[in-house]
């Protein structure tokens, strides 16, 4: 766990970089963290079980968010892309 906390300092930071904070709130960016987490977690195999383990939430509520949230999530996607792009130049 000490581990989940210190990486989400640095993701955390990361995503304020790159302006998401400004576009999402709060709760949002939380489930991002929470998703991005249990991504990298070892065992991790795509299941919503392990969201519990990275958050605060119960993993339905990061499930629901991820089927019936209302986020414009080409927002996100551009910005990656644009970060990608400067990194490479």
């Amino acid at each position: 766990m000490e581990n989940s906390i210190y990486y989400s300092k640095i993701i955390y930071n990361s995503l304020k970089q790159l302006n998401l904070c400004r576009i999402y709130s709060q709760t949002y960016i939380k489930h991002i963290l929470a998703i991005i987490l249990s991504v990298f977690t070892a065992g991790f195999k795509g299941k919503t079980v392990n969201f519990e383990q990275s958050s605060p939430c119960h993993r339905t509520t990061i499930a629901h968010f991820l089927n019936h949230g209302k986020w414009n999530d080409s927002i996100l996607e551009d910005t990656l892309k644009q970060t990608v792009i400067d990194i490479i130049y």
